[in-house]
């Protein structure tokens, strides 16, 4: 079959996919519409050397119908030192952005590696075209949708496929060289802590969530291709990072005493999910250190165990500067680092070039540092990597270099956009309306959402007019430039603009109620009075309030999860007019409310909900759609900043973080809850069989039916948790009160019944110890399935009828002295 009809294929099935599992009446196109065009040598850039043109052309590593291997053992043998060096160090744009210094006497040009995609392209546009900006990664967990995260994955892909097969198109930071054919993404660090600045950029406060969206993400982005990969995903940030600069510490060299038991249980899970399941071809090492080793010059998690464990492929890139930090001693020695990250084995160094220099690592070899061979072992993963992406073969044979550039920003991308922020919006409370003098004798109760719409509706606060603050971090262009002359951001609808659209301009009134989000300026006591005077004048009122990237952020952690300045006088003033009020939070890392849960008044988390985001909370608040999420952190009281340390990076340790182990304050709302405008009932929870494990590779079949039992066509999320509390263990103090093991979301009809079936094995019923070992106890085991709300799940009980406890997996032993 053709490359392109191949690609038009999947996208139907795709199409088909998010229908029947989303319920969405919106297609995706994974790579259809693909310019039909016939390629040429001159419009697609950094196709080394193996075009009929190139210097290379007849020799072995060209030579396409070999084993990939062999090619880049020929390719490997014919470069000089200085020229491997060259291929390994990435820093050629800026000092902050990756190009390799390429090797042009035989042919390669640039490369570049760094171009971040963790929620769409990092590029320029290509005339009025701009990359598709997605709502951020936590948002996209919210939706509990794998076919909606492989389907974000494979449009990033697309688009990143469009610019480089577009020579013309660049980074805005970056124009010696194009983007190339891998990508930084996805971030699956996991929210620590809610302070943490780049809670923004990551998907969960669970490591099971966190794996299974990258697993989906990376297939999407990578592509189905049995030859060819679309994009090479790069996941990080491995591992142990989760702070950017708090209590007097800095990310980089920051060297944390880890417990062996949050390594295997908390910080490694999703990364070898991503790996694994997912078949990552990158991964990039953190800043951190762990227990005296740097992450990225240990042979510890690199080598032994992501390369020998766990069977990776791929090449690693450190973060960028990652390198060039002081050693064991707090002395700069270049050749010892970039020795001991050689025989770790991180392929790329990003960053300036102070370890992976000719001089560091010449030295490195005469002194017997390091052997040449680790040096070639670098070199060629790191090529091995762009054969896989077809950068060495003949163009036609190849369906991704067909990607046109009409995929950049395209419509089918922007509808996957409004669907995935509509799926991933969390209504956390609805209460009913208090009832005024105006309503009739015996007239029934009524939520306060969704709001009616062509009613007198005042929308208010500091986020009313956000454009790009809705988009989170990490993209270059979102609009065309001037795209509108004098607003920034002017291709993106504001949440004003898009409730204006719903409900009606002239029965949409507005006040910001602080003039900047920090609501801390001279006139803020006047504009909370402007505010509230108006929403005294409406029927119903939208408070659209939070943080942004002036708060959050790379390099920029919180020190409380409040809202900014006078936001919270704000929210105060506008819920004691008592009018129908809904209070929307935007947000990377969470923000407390802590009066809200018990008010009255509704409340939206909307994240950070990308491109098309503003137009999806409006049609939810009033009622066009009913789709939204679940929490996919726990969402903290304020006090939670004075109970815990940023700097302890346990997750078990008391009071304990996330779902599993907080022992604090009862939190505002918990981990996977979320409303919807219909109601729900699980019923029927059976065990299919034997309800026992007597061998590791057992497993117990269950189901349970969904019915919808409210007035609205709906979605809902059923979630599986594993309990241990009646099984006897050693080594597991204390045990997490909950983990997630699975999930489906359904969307079900009025009066209507679905079935959700699940199937469980021994290491779903696992528990990590204190020395790292997951391990399989004896005994009798909880299975919980709910919609999220822990108190009203369904109880299912599977006894482990083993002699004794069996280990299941181990960490490798500690790093050896170099």
């Amino acid at each position: 079959m053709p490359g392109w009809q191949w690609r038009r294929a999947i996208s139907t099935l795709v199409v088909g996919a998010i229908a029947v599992v989303c319920g969405s009446g919106s297609g995706h196109s994974s790579g259809a519409g693909e310019s039909m065009s016939s390629t040429t040598e001159s419009s697609i850039p950094h196709y080394h050397s193996c075009l009929p043109s190139g210097n290379g052309s007849n020799l072995p590593y060209c030579n396409w119908t070999l084993p990939i291997s062999v090619r880049v053992t020929d390719l490997v043998s014919r470069l000089t030192l200085l020229e491997k060096v060259g291929l390994i160090q990435i820093s050629g744009c800026t000092d902050k952005m990756p190009a390799d210094g390429g090797a042009t006497r035989i042919g390669l040009e640039p490369y570049n590696w760094g171009t971040e995609m963790l929620h769409g392209a990092q590029s320029m546009c290509a005339g009025t075209r701009c990359p598709t900006i997605f709502p951020v990664l936590s948002l996209t967990a919210a939706t509990f949708n794998r076919t909606a995260w492989k389907a974000v994955g494979s449009s990033i892909g697309d688009e990143m496929r469009a610019i480089n097969n577009n020579a013309s198109i660049g980074r805005t930071d970056c124009t010696e060289s194009g983007p190339g054919v891998s990508g930084w993404g996805p971030n699956v660090n996991l929210v620590r802590d809610p302070r943490w600045g780049r809670n923004i950029e990551v998907p969960t406060e669970d490591p099971f969530l966190a794996g299974e969206l990258a697993t989906a993400w990376i297939r999407g982005v990578q592509g189905d291709d049995p030859k060819y990969v679309k994009i090479a995903a790069s996941i990080k940030h491995f591992s142990v990072y989760s702070m950017e600069a708090s209590g007097g510490a800095n990310r980089k060299g920051f060297d944390p005493n880890v417990t062996a038991r949050d390594v295997a249980e908390s910080y490694l899970p999703m990364f070898k999910a991503g790996i694994v399941d997912g078949g990552a071809l990158g991964m990039m090492c953190s800043y951190t250190s762990l227990n005296g080793t740097a992450f990225c010059e240990s042979d510890r998690w690199i080598q032994r165990w992501a390369r020998e464990k766990h069977g990776f492929q791929g090449n690693v890139v450190t973060d960028c500067g990652a390198l060039s930090m002081p050693g064991p001693e707090g002395q700069m020695d270049a050749p010892h680092n970039a020795a001991k990250a050689l025989l770790a084995g991180a392929d790329l160094n990003c960053g300036q070039p102070w370890a992976y220099t000719p001089d560091a690592i010449t030295t490195a070899i005469t002194t017997g540092l390091v052997p040449m061979s680790a040096l070639d072992a670098a070199v060629a993963r790191s090529l091995n990597v762009r054969m896989k992406a077809g950068l060495f073969d003949p163009l036609d044979d190849q369906p991704y270099t067909k990607i046109g550039i009409d995929q950049l920003g395209s419509a089918e991308h922007h509808a996957l956009a409004l669907e995935v922020a509509a799926q991933g919006l969390v209504l956390l409370r609805n209460p009913t309306r208090e009832r005024s003098e105006g309503d009739a004798v015996g007239a029934a109760e009524a939520a306060i959402l969704p709001f009616a719409q062509g009613t007198r509706t005042a929308v208010i606060g500091p986020h009313a007019t956000s454009r790009g603050e809705l988009l989170g971090t990490y993209f270059d262009l979102a609009c065309p430039p001037n795209a509108t002359a004098a607003v920034q951001f002017g291709c993106i609808e504001s949440p004003l603009e898009a409730i204006q659209s719903v409900n009606g301009v002239a029965n949409t009134v507005w006040s910001p109620g602080c003039s900047t989000l920090g609501c801390d300026t001279l006139d803020t006591i006047r504009t909370i009075e402007e505010a509230n005077r108006l929403a005294a004048t409406a029927d119903q009122v939208v408070l659209l309030v939070g943080i942004s990237q002036q708060f959050e952020g790379e390099g920029k952690d919180r020190h409380n999860t409040r809202l900014p300045g006078q936001q919270e006088a704000l929210v105060a003033t506008i819920l004691a007019l008592g009018k129908p009020t809904v209070v929307v939070m935007f947000n990377g890392g969470i923000v407390s409310i802590d009066h809200l849960p018990a008010g009255n008044a509704a409340a939206v988390e909307a994240f950070y909900p990308g491109v098309r985001g503003a137009q999806a909370l409006a049609q939810a608040l009033f009622g066009q759609t009913n789709r939204w999420g679940k929490l996919p952190v726990t969402i903290y009281s304020s006090s939670y900043a004075d109970q815990v340390d940023m700097l302890q990076m346990s997750f078990f340790e008391p009071p304990g973080r996330t779902y599993k182990f907080w022992d604090g304050d009862t939190p505002l709302w918990d981990f996977g809850v979320g409303l919807s405008y219909t109601q729900f009932a699980l019923t029927g929870l059976v065990v299919h069989g034997a309800a026992v494990i007597r061998q590791v590779d057992d497993v117990v079949h269950l189901s349970i039916t969904v019915a919808n039992t409210g007035g609205r066509d709906g979605d809902e999320v059923v979630m599986l948790f594993h309990t241990a509390d009646a099984v006897a263990t050693t080594g597991v103090t204390p045990k997490p009160k909950r983990r997630l093991i699975g999930f489906e979301r359904v969307h079900v009809r009025i009066g209507m019944v679905m079935s959700v079936n699940f199937t469980v094995g021994a290491s779903d019923l696992s528990l990590v110890t204190s020395v790292g070992d997951t391990m399989l106890f004896p005994g009798m085991h909880g299975l919980v399935v709910s919609t999220g709300d822990a108190a009203l799940g369904s109880i299912a009980n599977v006894s482990v009828d083993l002699p004794s406890a069996v280990v299941l997996d181990s960490l490798p032993p500690v790093d050896p002295p170099i």
